[in-house]
């Protein structure tokens, strides 16, 4: 039971509390279910594996919340761009892209709304108060300077607050461990496709640092679906640049200071119906700045951790047409966020964790949207403040089982308090070679300043969306000397009081609808039941050749018309084949098959199931020096996840990786 208070565990909490950064969106990738994979693809013990987006370092072993663990060997083995298209080989993941890379792209996690995921990055969560959803673009994520990806999926809310229906996306960046060290990634390929990208750092006595810098540039394809007429090519390019310092005063006490900038370019066409569906030149302009300053304390012989921390988001938007007469504009918008957090972890005893903590969020918007009549309209500014309030408590009854009670108080400026609560339960048995995990938990995601603000669809009425009961139990084995795994686990949620938009035409004597202008309105009346299953097994089948699998059955109906919800697939399988020979090379595929759903909420507008197979390959020079290359959709499959829209077809990418 002393273990708690080994010198070990001690420097992974000091660590994990140092490591709670800010920075933006980055560029990053990722694969595989549950992450108990070693390099040498080698199944490794869960004890050794670590993880953070409970707010605090957990081994594996004892977290009782269903999690996909992404390490840096898996990110860089896969060679992605784009961040969703790593994450959708994990269970129960599934994104849709209105075209190309750089679209805006929806994440669902086990059939929840793509709202409903939050984002973090080095323990700070990440939203743009601008956007209808309030969440950030995950499809501006591309690979960059990161060290691991965990996917939690089901209810989190007690930590993560707002959005956390669905899960959790937590993100570690790179940590410079010599004096002195750097990379670079070149790459190329099909659709005009360039990227550069960069970082070097170093770390000497009291003093840590790092900076990156990335540019990605793509033709792209039309975002209109080539059999609807689309033939005008929609790029994207991004530029960024991200710094990181850390002084340590002494051993208990650090300073750490973060800034990320984004400029973003995404090309747009005309999509709504077949009649009015077409090319178009219009596009988006996104420069984001977020800014991050903590200090972290340790405090009686480190079993007191403290963090305190400014982190302040700026996303600067406009729209572009080039067709509009007078002002080429026709939206400006400006999302600001500012936030003030306090965190602490103590060791109470040999058998008693806790986590608590602050904050208080202060968000604005500034939103016009000018016209050839009236090209310079003054803008309408809102705001919305949330105070929070969480305790955790992390329980060891012995060395195989450990309980989390969690419990959160949120108040908002809008609809007013909002209680969230967690319990989970993770027993290890059978020599570490069993697991079983369970949780159960509520949730909520506040309305976001478009929807109780917006000028046509705002309800300053609405009230936030309810997950009023998620759970899920799994139970994972291990055998033929933990080179094998197996795992099955089912998963239920509940929501109610869903945001969705009412025609005035269908609810004319609303007071929204009497006089305002209003076409629509926010209203509270939906409700949710997700229920399903998650199989996963992997197999090192000899000590070259090791293979993964994954199923998910997702059964997501909206309760008030038992019609399923839209762009949610009930079946999602993964199989992924990898070889590593003796001699450095390393080569593997994975195929992905999506089965059919909606495009909409009335199941009028069907979406093909489909298969996409990736093929990679990689081989290092020398031992700083490696080439790799990939074959995306290797057959070229033609298939749909947002009506109307295409997707990318067959692409061939090289690129070299240098390490220094």
């Amino acid at each position: 039971m002393k273990r708690r208070h080994s010198p070990a565990r001690k420097s992974k909490s000091v660590l994990t509390l140092r490591n709670l950064r800010a920075t933006g969106p980055l560029l990053l990738a990722a694969t595989l279910a549950q992450g108990q994979q070693a390099p040498n693809g080698t199944a490794s013990p869960p004890e050794e594996i670590l993880v953070t987006a409970t707010r605090s370092t957990q081994r594996l072993s004892q977290l009782g919340n269903a999690i996909s663990v992404l390490d840096l060997e898996t990110i860089e083995r896969e060679q992605a761009i784009s961040v969703p298209e790593l994450l959708v080989r994990t269970p129960g993941v599934h994104f849709t892209r209105p075209g190309g890379v750089g679209q805006n792209t929806t994440v669902r996690i086990r059939g929840a709304d793509a709202d409903h995921t939050v984002l973090v990055i080095d323990g700070v969560r990440l939203n743009d108060p601008s956007t209808t959803g309030g969440g950030a673009n995950l499809g501006e994520l591309m690979v960059g300077d990161i060290a691991r990806i965990e996917v939690l999926r089901g209810v989190q809310s007690t930590l993560w607050g707002s959005q956390a229906i669905g899960g959790v996306v937590n993100v570690t960046t790179a940590t410079p461990t010599e004096p002195l060290s750097g990379n670079l990634r070149t790459e190329a390929g099909s659709y005009g496709t360039g990227m550069i990208k960069g970082g070097v750092g170093g770390r000497r006595d009291a003093l840590q640092w790092r900076l990156a810098a990335s540019h990605y540039d793509t033709e792209g394809i039309s975002s209109l679906d080539t059999r609807l007429g689309g033939r005008e090519k929609d790029g994207y390019r991004n530029t960024s640049a991200s710094g990181t310092l850390r002084y340590d005063f002494t051993d208990a006490l650090q300073l750490d200071l973060r800034g990320f900038y984004s400029d973003g370019k995404t090309e747009l066409d005309q999509v709504s119906t077949n009649a009015n569906s077409r090319d178009s030149d219009a596009y988006t302009l996104m420069e984001s700045l977020i800014g991050y300053a903590g200090l972290n304390l340790a405090l009686f012989d480190g079993r007191l951790q403290n963090r305190v921390s400014l982190q302040q988001t700026r996303n600067d938007g406009n729209r572009i047409d080039p067709a509009q007469a007078n002002n080429p504009v026709t939206r400006d918008t400006l999302g600001r966020s500012k936030r003030i957090e306090y965190q602490g972890i103590a060791d109470a005893n040999d058998w008693l964790d806790v986590v608590f903590g602050l904050e208080r969020e202060r968000a604005d918007v500034s939103y016009a949207s000018p016209t050839a009549a009236i090209p310079n309209p003054l803008p309408r500014i809102n705001e919305v403040g949330i105070d929070s309030a969480y305790l955790q408590l992390q329980v060891e009854l012995s060395e195989a089982l450990h309980l989390t009670f969690g419990t959160r108080r949120d108040d908002h400026d809008t609809f007013g308090a909002q209680q969230s609560h967690q319990v989970t339960a993770a027993w290890a048995f059978n020599d570490g070679n069993t697991l079983w995990r369970s949780s159960w938990g509520t949730g909520f995601k506040a309305p976001t300043m478009y929807q109780l603000f917006d000028a046509r669809y705002g309800n300053p009425d609405a009230q936030p969306e309810e997950a009023l009961d998620s759970w899920d139990t799994s139970v994972e084995q291990h055998f033929l000397e933990r080179r094998a795994m197996v795992s099955a686990g089912y998963f239920f949620t509940k929501t109610k009081n869903l945001l969705v938009v009412t025609q005035c035409t269908a609810a004319p004597a609303h007071p929204l609808c009497q006089g305002t202008g209003h076409p629509g309105f926010y209203s509270n009346v939906d409700m949710s039941e997700v229920n399903g299953v998650e199989l996963q097994g992997s197999l090192q089948l000899t000590p070259q050749w090791f293979v993964n699998t994954n199923y998910t059955y997702t059964r997501a109906l909206d309760m008030d018309g038992n019609l399923d919800l839209p762009r949610t697939p009930r079946r999602m399988v993964g199989i992924e084949l990898s070889y590593e020979a003796p001699w450095g090379l390393k080569a593997g595929f994975a195929t992905r098959y999506v089965s059919d759903s909606f495009n909409d909420a009335a199941n009028l507008q069907p979406l093909k199931g489909y298969a996409l197979t990736d093929i990679r390959a990689s081989y290092p020079l020398t031992d700083r020096v490696e080439v790799y290359g990939r074959v995306d959709n290797a057959f070229d499959r033609y298939y749909v996840t947002n009506l109307r829209y295409a997707t990318l077809g067959r692409g061939a990418y090289a690129g070299v990786r240098v390490n220094f």
